[in-house]
């Protein structure tokens, strides 16, 4: 048996993520996304088109060399926003501890 998935719980109910990449590289399996809602029974399937991986990645490799052949004027992201984006991870970790803050300015 082979599993690969993220998984978010809350009070209200769960949220699962595979992405089927991971499962059978490199052929892959579909990446499916699950949610179950406190009180139902059992989990329920959202349907999805595409796969997060590799079109996630075409996306943003496309952009880098459209912007290198000069075909666009600027990227549509940045280091900051990876930046960011830990920023928010860094918060989520601190409301957990802390119940509830605001994100962290940049130092």
């Amino acid at each position: 048996m082979q599993r690969s998935f993220v998984q978010w719980e809350g009070t209200e109910g769960a949220m699962r993520a595979q992405m089927g990449v991971n499962l059978d590289y490199p052929a892959g399996r579909p990446d499916r996304l699950e949610y179950s809602v406190r009180g139902d029974a059992g989990w329920s399937e959202v349907p999805l088109t595409g796969n997060w991986f590799p079109d996630a990645f075409i996306g943003s490799m496309g952009s880098l060399q459209s912007f290198v052949r000069g075909e666009a004027a600027s990227l549509p992201t940045s280091v900051e926003d990876a930046i960011d984006t830990m920023r928010v991870v860094e918060a989520a970790y601190l409301s957990s501890e802390r119940g509830g803050v605001e994100l962290p300015e940049i130092v």
